[in-house]
């Protein structure tokens, strides 16, 4: 770095922002376990690219750096001490309207909330410790309840706001986990852990782990063990850098738990996300229609099919919800195309005898 220094009294703040920052928790638990010179290599690199920026800034608005002893000391703000968790106004504003326009999803919003609280106290008395908890957690729900779509804002939302350290979202069914062979499902746990490092790992069907001739929640054979046994230690030793999301179906879920006490105290959040309303499913058909299709709704439209769904779709909701929105929405859009070439059957003339219309001459 040349003849860089530390401002005075940096030193002394720099090691509890280390510790506070990268001790274990909220922006990953780093020191002692991925290698101390390499974070020290990485945060100095960023730190002189911010005095750069800081005296190019400077330059612009007319101010001289030659003479400065400022501009050849590092600063508090270039290494980002007491800097706001997270990205920045525009993107959080973002993200929270993402969450805003969620359809449904009641609980789903209480925990972001919950989150946006837990960050403004931290910012607010600076003890950012308080973000180096377990966040792992069980999503239950029927198909189609969004538990997939929930984990993936979820980790974007964590990220944005400052609790995660990557944008990343590593999604694994529980079968893929599963080796073929003796002493070959560790590696595939432990290379999926990794991957998703920092970030969000996603594990969708978890109890294929214990899937065996017993049934899940049975003793299940070697590699089923193996599995679930190299996950459990995966979690522990990175229980504050890293997100695990199990998800599944409640009953399954439930015999898993009970059959693996470990995983209750590893796990310590859950969340059921309810089936959708006959409303909730006639706006998520709204939705579609306009950002998949580009098609409104007529006035008075989405009422109505409320009413028709909950007349005769009621028994398919638990076995489809959001699904049966989206197959509604197409067969529907599907109808609409099929009535407009019949009212105008001479605008497709062409296309409905295989030949096609005649292109319009350039002028």
């Amino acid at each position: 770095t040349g003849s860089l220094q530390l401002e005075d009294g940096l030193a002394v703040r720099l090691v509890e922002h280390l510790n506070e920052t990268y001790g274990g928790g909220a922006q990953g638990k780093e020191l002692g376990e991925q290698g101390n010179l390499e974070l020290a290599r990485r945060l100095l690199q960023r730190a002189v690219q911010n005095r750069i920026t800081r005296l190019f800034n400077r330059i612009q608005e007319g101010e001289s750096t030659d003479e400065s002893a400022e501009s050849e000391r590092l600063t508090e703000a270039d290494f980002e001490v007491g800097a706001p968790l997270g990205e920045g106004t525009e993107q959080k504003a973002a993200i929270d309207e993402e969450v805003g326009n969620l359809i449904g999803m009641g609980k789903a919003k209480d925990w972001f909330q919950q989150v946006r609280q837990k960050v403004a106290f931290v910012e607010q008395t600076g003890t950012r410790s308080d973000l180096r908890v377990c966040l792992n957690i069980i999503i239950t729900g029927n198909p189609g309840t969004g538990k997939t779509t929930f984990a993936r804002l979820l980790a974007k939302f964590f990220h944005t706001y400052g609790v995660l350290s990557k944008d990343s979202f590593v999604e694994k069914n529980g079968l893929e986990l599963k080796a073929e062979y003796m002493g070959g499902t560790a590696p595939r746990v432990k290379a999926a852990v990794q991957e998703a490092m920092g970030g969000c790992l996603f594990l969708d069907e978890a109890y294929a782990l214990m899937d065996s001739a017993a049934g899940v929640g049975g003793s299940g054979d070697t590699f089923s063990q193996e599995a679930l046994r190299t996950l459990l230690t995966e979690v522990e030793n990175h229980r504050t850098n890293l997100m695990v999301v199990l998800a599944g179906y409640k009953d399954k879920m439930g015999r898993l738990m009970r059959a693996e006490e470990g995983l209750a105290r590893r796990f310590p959040s859950r969340l059921h996300l309810d089936d959708y309303s006959p409303d909730e499913l006639a706006s998520i058909c709204e939705m579609t229609a306009r950002t998949k299709h580009q098609r409104d709704f007529e006035p008075g439209l989405r009422m109505k099919l409320a009413r028709h769904i909950e007349n005769f779709y009621w028994r398919d909701i638990a076995q489809q919800n959001a699904g049966l929105a989206v197959n509604l929405t197409e067969r529907a859009l599907d109808r609409q195309i099929i009535r407009i070439v019949s009212t105008y059957p001479q605008a497709f003339s062409g296309s409905l005898h295989g030949r096609p219309t005649a292109a319009a001459p350039l002028e």
